[in-house]
């Protein structure tokens, strides 16, 4: 169960500032120990004040000791938890509040720094209230204080070899030479030995002690971007004040160090626009905001709710979509919402409905071509259906295969130049003939090659046309195939060819002295190691031609075949045949224009499908390399019923939105850098982070001065006027 801890303390010049806590367990201890949840300080503040437990019908808080808890200004042993109520632990108040999406539990800690209790009742004030003169207990605890401050430890620091191992005792620890507490991280990693980071005896930290750990911590621009000034000469510490400087984050007057170079005045007077922020959106789903929200949604009457879709990352800073599943299928389903199904309706030259025709035995002409020149040939194949077939009366995926073979693929180029159809051939040359032929007996061979193994075939046979070494995989072969069965391919190559089935063109292929593979009971890809799976369709016969149905969104052969023609499928005017670009063109329908392709599963009419180019289905984008030297935490800015309002700093871009702008003759280019809202406005956030605002305005709320990596940074130092 996850739950979450917001500390409120109020710095120096009465700003306040949050530091929230993100705890995974079903107890959470408050207390002045430290192996406590949250430590606190404070005289009244016990050991282990108080407990939450958190359970999955209730949350309760109890005493970790014997002494009562003060909850709602009733004293209590333990209270069942409530929002709303609001527990006294010493000085400090622990309230519980509406907990974000996805917490079990919030928790909103105002740390006081007000003193716990009367000074003059609590502690000694005069000196003659112990009994002891002034003269006498001045050069005493002078004494003292000298011995015990500087002697022993200055006596242990020369005698002790550290290569010895611990210091011997009775010495005591460095900790008593410290002018105030470490910070958490430090204390661990030191154990109170001075020397760790004060390498040499009365000398300030040196740079190179801090760099010994954070070895990869970067400055926010290297001095070469510095046109206003050199920061080599600044030392850490002169920023990060251990020992005395309240804030977790150790920094102390770093605004003011800002202001040298970056001149203005504040977040509302002179800082510049937030030009490009949040980032465009690359074009991979074309998800239009300005169209959904003004028509879609208006007409299936929903609620636009942001917080539908996109959900805030752990850290707060980033705001994350859902998937499909989760996010569109109600209303880009298959059929079985209640709203009307979009996105797998198909035109009628690839598809019947949601299946691509892979394989079509064509319309051969048979009175115009001998018999004992092609052999045996369905004569009821005129009525085969002509759905996905090419220019050629084969469907495209067949002429790729086709193209693979050496004897078929010439004479394949030259009909398709001629534009020649098998199924009219009355006016055909008998050049044209013998390439026909050519084509006939290829396609025999191709079949009993798909018969006796079509995973095998698909690999060998795109391998011989791609341009490149191993194209595909075992587990991209399985997806390009659709995981189609040697057996089905059999069955249905009989029933094309009763009289003899796939023995018979065997033999006659045999007889013209081709080498043809014999049946595979066996499939090399069948099964794949490790975890690796595919998402595929069913496949069926109609009316001489071999169909894949969609299996649904995300179609893994559909992917495949997309992604592996993507690369090739650019078409060179004037050059060969390009068989991966018909291929290509046909299964994205790219000519349409993003979001109107009707290909099979209709990636294009959300992803920006575009020839020849990487294929990014996922719209997630890593901005966190990017965005090194700012932070945003949308978690702190809900408002008081815990609701994030998007819209008050994100507004919608033009009339038209996302599409518009992409089918426009300014924009059509690429597809890429575009967003449905316009950036951030800097007045959306100067409102409450001002002066006189109820946030702070300083330059480290929202700009990190170290990053780990090495760029020009965030800020473009063109403002450093």
């Amino acid at each position: 169960m996850s739950s979450v801890l917001i500390r409120q303390a109020v710095e120096r010049g009465g700003s306040k500032t949050f530091q929230d806590q993100q705890i995974d367990t079903d107890e959470i201890s408050i207390g002045a120990s430290a192996d406590n949840t949250l430590m606190l300080q404070g005289a009244s503040v016990e050991q282990r004040h108080a407990v939450f437990r958190i359970s999955d019908d209730a949350v309760q808080v109890r005493s970790g000791g014997k002494h009562k808890l003060t909850v709602d200004s009733s004293e209590v042993s333990q209270a069942d938890v409530d929002l709303g109520i609001e527990i006294k632990i010493g000085p400090h108040t622990v309230s519980v509040i509406r907990p974000p999406q996805g917490f079990s539990l919030a928790l909103l800690v105002e740390v006081s720094d007000a003193p716990d209790g009367d000074l003059e009742e609590n502690y000694r004030t005069s000196l003659l209230q112990t009994g002891l003169s002034k003269r006498w207990a001045s050069w005493t605890l002078a004494a003292v204080t000298l011995i015990v401050t500087l002697l022993i430890p200055l006596a242990s620091t020369y005698l002790w070899a550290p290569e010895s191992g611990e210091p011997p005792a009775p010495v005591l620890s460095d900790i008593v030479w410290t002018t105030g507490d470490l910070h958490a991280a430090h204390q661990t990693h030191t154990q109170d030995n001075c020397a760790v980071c004060h390498e040499t005896l009365f000398t300030p930290v040196q740079d190179s002690a801090c760099e010994s750990c954070h070895e990869r911590t970067l400055d926010h621009a290297t001095p070469e971007l510095m046109l206003a000034g050199d920061m080599t000469d600044y030392r850490c510490a002169q920023c990060h004040g251990e020992h005395n400087e309240p804030s977790s984050w150790l920094i102390a007057g770093a605004v003011e160090r800002c202001g040298s170079c970056h001149e203005f005045d504040s977040l509302g007077e002179g800082h510049p626009d937030f030009t490009g922020y949040p980032s465009a959106d690359t074009a991979s789903v074309l998800f239009d905001h300005v169209t959904h929200q003004g028509t879609h949604y208006t007409e299936t009457n929903h609620d636009f709710i942001c917080d539908e879709c996109h959900q805030r990352d752990r850290s707060g800073q980033f705001q994350l979509t859902t998937d499909f599943e989760s996010m569109c299928i109600n209303c880009h389903g298959d059929g079985q919402s209640d709203v009307p199904s979009k996105i797998f309706h198909h035109g009628d030259q690839i598809v019947t409905g949601k299946h691509i025709t892979f394989f079509s035995m064509p319309r051969l002409d048979l009175r115009s071509i001998p018999e004992e020149q092609i052999g045996i040939w369905p004569a009821d194949s005129r009525k085969a259906s002509r759905t996905g077939l090419g220019r050629l009366d084969v469907t495209h995926i067949t002429q790729l295969l086709l193209s693979a073979d050496p004897e078929v693929a010439p004479a394949l180029d030259r009909l398709l130049g001629a534009r020649v159809k098998l199924s009219k051939l009355r006016r055909a040359t008998p050049e044209q003939m013998e390439d026909v032929v050519s084509i006939v007996w290829g396609i025999k061979r191709l079949l009993v090659e798909l018969a006796a193994n079509p995973q095998k075939t698909i690999e060998s046979r795109l391998r011989r046309v791609h341009p490149v070494d191993s194209p595909v995989t075992g587990i991209e072969v399985i997806a390009l195939s659709g995981e189609i069965r040697a057996e089905f391919v059999r069955e249905t190559v009989n029933l094309w060819f009763p009289e003899t089935g796939v023995a018979g063109l065997r033999e006659e292929l045999a007889a013209r002295g081709d080498a043809v593979a014999e049946d595979d009971e066996g499939d090399e890809y069948r099964t794949i190691p490790g975890e690796e799976w595919v998402q595929t369709g069913t496949w069926d016969e109609d009316k001489f031609s071999i169909r894949y149905q969609v299996s649904g969104h995300a179609d893994d052969m559909m992917r495949s075949w997309l992604e592996t023609l993507s690369p090739l499928s650019l078409r060179v005017e004037g050059g060969p045949e390009n068989h991966h670009a018909e291929v290509f063109e046909v299964l994205a329908e790219v000519e349409k224009g993003p979001g109107k392709a009707t290909g099979p599963g209709r990636c294009g009419k959300c992803h920006f499908v575009e020839p020849g180019a990487e294929l990014l289905w996922s719209r997630t984008i890593d901005h966190y390399g990017e965005l090194e030297h700012t932070r945003f935490d949308h978690t702190a800015h809900v408002n008081a019923s815990g609701v994030l309002e998007c819209a008050n700093c994100h507004t919608q871009g033009e009339a038209g939105g996302l599409l518009a702008r992409l089918t426009s003759e300014e924009e059509s280019q690429s597809g890429t850098g575009l967003s449905s809202f316009e950036p951030v406005s800097r007045e959306s956030c100067s409102g409450c982070h001002n002066p006189a605002g109820s946030a702070s305005d300083g330059c480290l709320t929202c700009h990190n001065y170290h990053v780990t990596e090495p760029h020009s940074g965030i800020l473009a130092l063109e403002s450093a006027r």
